[in-house]
């Protein structure tokens, strides 16, 4: 019954619930929770995409309601198995993320990013402008023009009491490449966060954030290395040489490459080797198919700035 009717069984839902969130202090955690569980699973059901966004709408507007009660700052939300949900080792930044999908193998993205500053919670709604971003390596962004993803994993470092919270995400994108991205946000003097802080350093040079664009039909890693204490992620190489600069053809190569925080920044580290040492007999790497005259994260060779063109990457 509910799979029939959700928009008029998710009303009630809103109707009765949101008030409650906002009129009440505190709140019951676990009934709201129960709330965003029905709400989300409304979205996920719903087959028509108009109502589906309508529907992810009243879910985005009641999670942004609960987020803003101090008491939840610190609940986990475990129920709500189809959003992600990052905390920062300082346990100051919270990070929710989802998709929806769209018929013609689009994404949209939506997320809120949660901080307590001074013991006072803050919800900023992030809004998904990928469509905007006209050099993404090297602008700089807030909550309202987001480069979205669905961000995985989260890393803090801290560097003359600047902190900086490093986002690996995915962007399923289209029906022929996935993305995978390396954002780095960090929170102004007034709490805001900034997307894009520009402290990856590609032999330097230094950039806001990595994009990178790989087959559909390919596989590629990016996760932090604890081990090394870095990021480590496939170098992408074409499938063919007249396939560079078509990033629906490109794909590991085998071979690896990392970026390791030193003195503030982000250091760009190509060729890393991630053999278990345990196996010191096994093969070298096999090297990329073809020459790739850039590091295959630079995304979109037309977009790069002129000072980090091919003729200056070795």
């Amino acid at each position: 019954m509910f799979a029939r009717r959700p928009l008029l069984l998710l009303l009630i839902v809103f109707t009765i619930f949101l008030p409650f969130a906002k009129a009440q202090e505190p709140i019951d955690l676990r009934q709201a929770e129960d709330s965003l569980r029905i709400l989300m699973q409304a979205v996920i059901d719903e087959k028509d995409i108009a109502k589906k966004f309508v529907s992810n709408q009243l879910f985005s507007d009641y999670l942004q309601s609960v987020l803003e009660k101090n008491e939840a700052f610190d609940y986990p939300f475990d129920s709500l198995t189809h959003i992600g949900k990052l905390n920062s080792a300082d346990k100051l930044l919270r990070v929710f993320t989802w998709n929806i999908p769209l018929q013609s193998g689009m994404q949209t993205y939506f997320g809120f990013i949660q901080t307590r500053i001074n013991g006072n919670v803050a919800v900023f709604r992030l809004n998904d402008h990928r469509e905007q971003f006209e050099t993404p390596q090297t602008e700089i962004s807030n909550p309202d023009k987001w480069f979205g993803a669905l961000y995985y994993y989260i890393h803090q470092n801290t560097c003359e009491g600047v902190t900086y919270y490093t986002l690996l995400g995915v962007d399923f994108n289209n029906l022929f490449s996935r993305k995978r991205v390396i954002e780095v946000l960090s929170l102004d003097r007034n709490g805001m966060p900034i997307f894009g802080t520009p402290i990856i350093s590609v032999r330097n040079h230094l950039i806001s954030r990595i994009i990178f664009e790989y087959s559909a039909q390919a596989s590629m890693s990016l996760l932090y290395d604890t081990a090394k204490d870095m990021i480590v992620f496939d170098h992408l190489s074409p499938m063919r040489g007249d396939f560079a600069g078509n990033y629906q053809f490109y794909g590991p190569d085998f071979t690896f490459d990392g970026l390791q925080f030193k003195n503030g920044k982000w250091e760009y580290i190509p060729n890393i080797d991630v053999r278990n040492p345990q196996r010191e007999q096994s093969p070298l790497p096999l090297a990329p198919p073809v020459e790739n005259p850039e590091p295959g994260f630079l995304y979109k060779p037309n977009t790069i700035p002129k000072d980090l063109d091919a003729s200056r990457v070795e």
